[in-house]
């Protein structure tokens, strides 16, 4: 017989929160100078939102306009999280007593996924609910440096093979994850030529955060 804390009803809402619901922006010093850099070639309009990062009076409307502008740029501006799965019951005609999701969280260097999750509960606001991670989060990545010598030599070296180019670090917001190479490493660093400038790639860091 139907039940008021039918386990899938207080899924599908805790969901419907977390699915409208996005973590505050909080640019770093990659996502900073990727914009610096990028605002060089944009266009007019999107170079004025860009450089508007760098003023704290204009910052909050400049995320809001590049977050519509690009689902890329949107996440490499503060942590996301993405529903993937859902699974509950075994048969068509039974209540089911438990319901799970998973949740895909990509998180920007540094930041703590207990301290989002915390965030998350109160956000969904269900004591029927409850959060835990898929696995040992284990140690935080921690930002990567754009003064370290290897970035520096990327930059030059840049602007002698490639004339007019420019080096813009890139925080990749999917298909990586820096969590699993150790923090400090050159290896959470790589590099690839594109037509109009020369990017170096960083990764955020992936977490899958069980929901029930």
């Amino acid at each position: 017989m139907p039940r008021p804390d039918n386990a899938v009803v207080h899924l599908a809402a805790a969901i419907a929160k977390l699915g409208t619901y996005q973590v505050p922006a909080a640019p770093n010093t990659i996502t900073r100078r990727y914009f610096e850099q990028l605002a060089k070639v944009e266009d007019n309009d999107t170079a004025k939102w860009m450089r508007a990062l760098e003023q704290p009076e204009r910052m909050d409307l400049a995320v809001k306009h590049l977050s519509e502008e690009s689902p890329m740029w949107n996440s490499m501006l503060r942590d996301s999280i993405a529903p993937t799965m859902i699974t509950a019951g075994f048969r068509n005609n039974v209540i089911p007593s438990e319901a799970t999701a998973n949740l895909n969280v990509r998180m920007l260097p540094g930041h703590s996924v207990d301290e989002l999750i915390g965030q998350l509960g109160k956000i969904v606001s269900d004591p029927q609910v409850r959060f835990k991670l898929a696995r040992d989060p284990g140690e935080n990545a921690p930002p990567s440096e754009i003064t370290s010598p290897l970035y520096k030599t990327i930059e030059r070296i840049s602007s002698q093979d490639f004339p007019g180019a420019i080096a813009i670090p890139f925080l990749s917001t999917g298909a990586t994850d820096s969590a699993n190479l150790p923090p400090r490493t050159m290896m959470r660093e790589c590099t690839g030529t594109m037509s109009a400038f020369l990017s170096t790639a960083f990764a955020k860091v992936s977490r899958s955060c069980i929901i029930s």
